[in-house]
């Protein structure tokens, strides 16, 4: 395999686990740091890894035949071929041939395949995945880290804006300006990546599945940051600043 290969492999290695590395990264390096808002970032990425499972369950499981149809354009996952042991919890509207793992009529995505050949759309990339595609969880991560990553770049700075300093003087203002791009385009650039790997390169999604992640993802990066920067943090300062006070006399 030529550099390229690798470097291709090693990509698609990192988009396909990165629900599962993006957050225990963030939850590493809070515990490292003792970050609490890298804490309470964590917490989001959980919570909206949880609302995509019951989004899938929910929402796309029951909406094939629609321009949001829960099935995966590759035939696997719910709607596509289903194993003999798969749990009824996933099967709640698989035919009984889906049921027995056969083979089952073309769906509106595309053409089912054998449960043997569904391999690649599951977070670690064996396997088949089993839940539908709608939303994708792999594009709703990494938008909610996206947007939540850039709301507090360009409110704080990755090399702040706010400190007297750099107010004082054009060039410190200039050099926050241009991380604060800098960061934008790579994470905008990043999430694009992961969006194309889903519908293009691995086929796990329909560009409508990608798109209802994306935006699921971006509204609870938003509603997120919000909810830290209004309620979490003036907590968290206030219960800081508390408990350095000197106990009274």
């Amino acid at each position: 395999m030529g550099g390229d290969g690798k470097l291709a492999k090693i990509a698609d290695g990192i988009i396909t686990t990165s629900p599962a590395w993006i957050p225990f990264a963030c939850f590493a390096i809070a515990c490292a740091t003792l970050d609490t808002m890298l804490m309470y970032f964590f917490a989001v990425l959980v919570a909206s890894m949880l609302l995509n499972w019951g989004l899938k369950k929910l929402w796309g499981a029951r909406m094939q035949g629609t321009i949001l149809d829960g099935r995966r354009p590759d035939g696997c996952g719910l709607g596509g071929a289903v194993p003999v042991a798969q749990p009824p919890f996933f099967n709640t509207h698989a035919s009984p041939e889906l049921a027995r793992g056969d083979a089952a009529p073309n769906s509106v995505l595309g053409p089912t395949t054998p449960a043997s050949e569904c391999r690649g759309c599951s977070d670690f990339g064996r396997g088949y995945s089993k839940s539908t595609g709608m939303p994708s969880g792999h594009s709703q991560m990494a938008a909610t880290f996206a947007v939540y990553t850039g709301f507090v770049v360009w409110t704080r700075g990755l090399v702040s804006s706010t400190d007297a300093d750099l107010a004082c003087a054009a060039v410190g203002g200039k050099a926050a300006l241009i991380s604060n791009v800098l960061t934008t385009v790579a994470l905008a650039a990043g999430s694009m990546a992961v969006f194309y790997h889903r519908a293009v390169t691995t086929n796990c999604h329909s560009w409508a599945q990608v798109a209802a992640g994306a935006g699921v993802g971006a509204l609870v990066g938003w509603g997120a940051f919000e909810l830290g920067d209004r309620v979490v943090r003036p907590q968290l300062d206030a219960w800081r600043a508390g408990g350095c006070q000197p106990e009274a006399d």
